[in-house]
């Protein structure tokens, strides 16, 4: 009998396994709909979301607007959930998810009017390599959305706990020191 295969891309792969990246970002729904107004997506614009998750983003902006949208995440579970998601709310015709990391996108350069990512900057090894894609990938003239969070200071203790319970995760908290 083989060993189980590690907890694949280490804490994102993690956070997807217990359903963090479903439906959890800084901000949440609120913060997105943030971005997207400041983006001033359009209708039929071509939109790229780096870090697409489930593609709850993707499917409603191209539900509400129209536009075609790509949306790029790291690991196959999410992609896979993303195409059930588009098949369920019924615009498989506008979207398309694909497999790819955001510091060497699979895509052409120049393709897309908006590019936005949502609470992806911390889970990259090179924040520069995917800003460097980002640009490569938006047309000139183009919009690259970001919403990220920082910490300007450790949390205090029990923070992670519970930030944990408020997204309803219960038990032990991993932190990156631990």
């Amino acid at each position: 009998m083989s060993e189980p295969e590690p907890t694949p891309l280490g804490k994102y792969g993690l956070f997807a396994e217990i359903g963090f990246c479903k439906y959890f970002h800084f901000g949440g729904a609120e913060a997105t709909r943030e971005l997207i107004q400041a983006c001033g997506i359009f209708e039929k614009a071509c939109l790229l979301d780096v870090g697409c998750a489930s593609g709850k983003t993707a499917c409603t902006l191209a539900r509400l607007y129209g536009c075609r949208v790509v949306g790029v995440d790291l690991l196959p579970k999410m992609v896979e959930e993303a195409r059930q998601r588009a098949r369920d709310e019924g615009v498989e015709g506008l979207v398309d998810f694909r497999v790819g990391d955001a510091q060497a996108l699979p895509l052409e350069a120049g393709q897309f009017d908006v590019m936005i990512g949502e609470f992806i900057a911390g889970l990259l090894e090179s924040k520069e390599k995917a800003v460097q894609e980002y640009v490569r990938v938006v047309k000139p003239g183009g919009t690259i959305g970001l919403n990220e969070a920082t910490w300007i200071k450790p949390p205090p203790p029990g923070f992670p706990l519970y930030l944990a319970m408020t997204v309803g995760l219960r038990g032990e908290v991993l932190t990156v020191d631990g």
